[in-house]
């Protein structure tokens, strides 16, 4: 229970920090229907008092999925992060490649901003998954997604696409 509480507390906090981010500006959050991050998109959706029309699940924000290593040692992670530095579409032990992470979650990124323009979308999701998606913002191979900075449990990590550019290209 001392992890669910704890994550709970970010939640809360990651609330708070947006709250001064985003000011009165609307809002939509959108998470993934595993229950970490359900659970925390609720905290949040909670604390900032955001209407059930604009609390959106998606599974495109599902963690990825590592296949016949998942659920068993970091070590066995890391040897999936290491085939992915060598290669974006390999799905060794039936793991879901870095190419198709970025391809679904992109798709999702570009179709929300078309629903919800000028609207703060807050995504809610896993690890590995926002970790690749940030190399599409940040425009690098995603074979080096875990050469960026780690995002945190409940890290408020602000994304702004410039008018003239596009996940999509």
């Amino acid at each position: 229970m001392r992890w669910c509480m704890t994550r709970l507390l970010l939640a809360a906090g990651a609330a708070a920090k947006l709250a001064e981010e985003i000011g009165t500006r609307q809002l939509v959050i959108v998470t993934s229907d595993f229950a970490r991050a359900f659970e925390t998109a609720d905290v949040v959706r909670q604390k900032l008092r955001v209407p059930d029309k604009n609390f959106v699940v998606k599974t495109a924000l599902r963690e990825r999925n590592f296949g016949k290593w998942e659920g068993t040692t970091n070590a066995n992670y890391e040897r999936v992060w290491a085939d992915d530095k060598v290669n974006a579409d390999h799905q060794v032990k039936g793991v879901e490649s870095v190419n198709a992470v970025v391809d679904r979650t992109t798709r999702l990124v570009v179709e929300l901003d078309k629903q919800y323009s000028n609207t703060v979308i807050v995504l809610v999701a896993h690890g590995d998954v926002l970790q690749i998606l940030n190399t599409a913002f940040e425009r690098i191979d995603p074979r080096r997604h875990r050469s960026l900075p780690h995002m945190g449990n409940c890290a408020v990590v602000p994304y702004r696409l410039k008018q003239t550019e596009s996940l999509a290209e």
